[in-house]
């Protein structure tokens, strides 16, 4: 039982190992994201201030640049909800080992305690013991 509930441990930890990299994932991608709507509203904002100069006209670049703005924009909402997904996936993964795992601690108690002089001590072995009795079949 001790091994099975070490066993639910390590998943349980490795679970959690995922989501922080999850999280880790998301947010380095968020803050890209970030960058890029920074780099295109500087470039707006010049493009509006040359604008209101007298020295540019509206212009296809400008609109490509709104429209990429737009597409940053899909692509965080995008990341968000992937990152969500994948976190309730890993979180319903979570709580089913801990299930599993408070379960098989339960086991083991209940154990412990109707058999207590059945209890193995940890340094004992006896896997290699041969029966000291063996039944013999009538022939």
């Amino acid at each position: 039982m001790a091994e099975r509930t070490g066993r639910l441990q390590t998943k349980l930890d490795v679970l959690v190992a995922f989501l922080h990299e999850r999280l880790r994932l998301r947010d380095d991608s968020l803050q890209s994201l970030d960058q890029d709507e920074r780099n295109i509203r500087s470039l707006l904002g010049a493009f509006e201030q040359r604008r209101e100069d007298g020295r540019l006209e509206a212009s296809g670049l400008e609109a490509a640049l709104i429209n990429h703005g737009l597409s940053v924009e899909r692509e965080r909402r995008s990341q968000e909800n992937a990152c969500w997904q994948d976190l309730v996936r890993l979180m319903q993964q979570m709580l089913q080992i801990w299930d599993a795992t408070e379960e098989a601690r339960s086991k083991e108690e209940t154990i412990k305690s109707s058999f207590p002089k059945y209890q193995l001590k940890p340094e004992q072995d006896y896997s290699s013991r041969s029966p000291k009795h063996h039944i013999h079949k009538p022939r």
